[in-house]
């Protein structure tokens, strides 16, 4: 009887789970094509190589809010019109909360900055602001012409090894070393030293981390109760980097720690850790523990490793296709630096061409495909009623290609940028989002531009890029947008 009573319940639950959108004002949201009972769309999701393109043609197809479901009843609204996305990211920012899908899948970013929500994300916000700072800021970009300088030496020594004056190099690979010893170096002093010295045990763990999360892993995740708790060896193996990871991090901040207890010189240059740890909030004078230190480093970590590593392939990727844009850039190098070898904010603030080959590269393949928020309290968006909880996904990589806002939106075109150029078209601000917008908008976008502007003009002045016949590439979603297999290009040396 009680067994019968359970199995009822269960297959009231499971309907329930199921079907519910569709005899709500959910279900009024146009929905895509080939969605099928429990798997929803994510048969299609699995079928479908670039994934990108799919949400790309949807939005085109179906208009700027759809739903689809990821499967088991795990259904996701989708925004690419910029107004609506506005009203998410800005004038009702406060009714959409961060999603905990990342929390849940990479555990160590606990209730960081980027995880927290309301009065903890405000509080963090306050306290982390003063580290990004321009006067802080300044003293990177040694860092990353120093690591930038590593990749030279890499690179110079397999051109010279080569017979013809050309290599094939590992892009993705060496510009995710690059990035990682760079965020190592100015989060919390750290050098993993993987640019010469290739892969350490802690340098995979934190590359595992990442590349282990793929649309499959997570489908597995939405159609089977607890999966990420059943001992097949992703899952092993996630938990052991992720354990790793987390035991660095924390040894180093309890390092410092006891370096600033006894009094001692940290560091000349003070990196992100050593500003955190002296953030106070003035009206509590509350700062932060280890734990909330520890969530704080390892998202600078994933945020600076992984968002501005792909970013950078990409905008090689797409100066390898267009030379004649990177010879232009070099040509801005020239102006700027003259015959001066030493790399400052200031110049590269000047180079303006750079900038806005960079910003076309984030237009095209943003890091972030989408940007998701869930709905704290019913709500009215584009004419539809969105319930509570309702995970609303910002469809970034949508709005970038929608020929509504941009002109010819999948030519790779940095002058579209360029304010003073006669054919400028100013475009929608909710149009471009590589960083979002808002309260919850990337707390080092200016880093990370710099970062990436010191790295590819050091790189751009010592090589050249061209694409290697017959390889070729498709976006991959995992925690960012990838290029897929890795990318690789052919490198020559530049003669002066």
């Amino acid at each position: 009887m009680i067994s019968s009573l359970i199995g009822v319940v269960f297959v009231a639950w499971l309907v329930y789970k199921l079907f519910k959108d569709e005899f709500t004002s959910f279900g009024k949201i146009p929905k895509p094509g080939g969605s099928f009972p429990v798997f929803g769309h994510a048969l299609t999701f699995l079928r479908q190589e670039n994934h990108t393109k799919l949400l790309q043609d949807w939005s085109e197809k179906y208009g700027p809010i759809i739903r689809y479901s990821r499967g088991f009843g795990n259904s996701r609204i989708l925004l690419s019109d910029p107004e609506l996305i506005k009203y998410v990211l800005v004038t009702n920012a406060m009714n959409y909360r961060r999603s905990e899908f990342v929390q849940q899948i990479i555990p160590s970013i606990g209730n960081g900055l980027f995880s927290s929500n309301g009065k903890d994300h405000a509080f963090q916000r306050k306290l982390i602001t003063p580290a990004f700072h321009f006067n802080n800021l300044i003293g990177m970009v040694e860092h990353f012409k120093d690591v930038a300088q590593d990749l030279v030496q890499l690179w110079t020594e397999q051109v010279n090894s080569s017979n013809k004056g050309v290599s094939e190099a590992s892009i993705s690979t060496d510009l995710s070393h690059l990035t990682l010893d760079i965020i190592g170096r100015c989060a919390f002093g750290y050098n993993f030293d993987t640019v010469l010295s290739g892969e350490s045990e802690v340098s995979t763990a934190f590359s595992e981390v990442v590349l282990g999360i793929n649309f499959a892993r997570v489908m597995r995740q939405n159609l089977i109760p607890f999966y990420k708790y059943l001992p097949f060896s992703d899952n092993v193996r996630a938990r052991k980097c992720l354990e790793l990871t987390d035991e660095t991090v924390l040894e180093i901040i309890k390092t410092r720690r006891k370096e600033k207890k006894e009094g001692g010189k940290v560091s000349c240059k003070p990196d992100l850790l050593d500003l955190l740890m002296d953030q106070y909030d003035e009206d509590t004078g509350s700062g932060m523990d280890d734990e909330l230190l520890r969530a704080q480093v390892f998202t600078f970590m994933l945020a600076g490793h992984e968002t501005t590593s792909v970013s950078m392939v990409w905008t090689l990727y797409e100066l390898a296709r267009h030379p004649d844009i990177a010879e232009k850039i070099r040509n801005e190098i020239k102006l700027v630096m003259q015959e001066s070898s030493e790399m400052t904010w200031a110049k590269l603030a000047e180079m303006k061409f750079l900038g806005n080959v960079i910003k076309e590269s984030l237009r095209i393949h943003p890091p972030a495909s989408a940007a998701v928020r869930v709905a704290n309290k019913c709500d009215v968006i584009g004419g539809y009623e969105i319930p509570k909880g309702a995970n609303v996904a910002l469809g970034i990589d949508a709005v970038h290609h929608s020929p509504k806002y941009w002109r010819d939106p999948h030519g790779f075109n940095p002058q579209r940028f360029d304010e003073n150029d006669e054919n400028y078209q100013s475009h929608h601000p909710y149009a471009f989002l590589p960083f979002t917008a808002g309260p919850r908008s990337c707390i080092g976008s200016k880093f990370a531009m710099v970062e990436m502007k010191a790295v590819l003009c050091t790189l751009l002045r010592h090589f050249t890029f061209e694409e290697i016949p017959g390889f070729t590439v498709t976006p991959i979603i995992r925690l960012t947008t990838r290029p897929d297999p890795p990318l690789q290009l052919r490198i020559r040396k530049l003669i002066s």
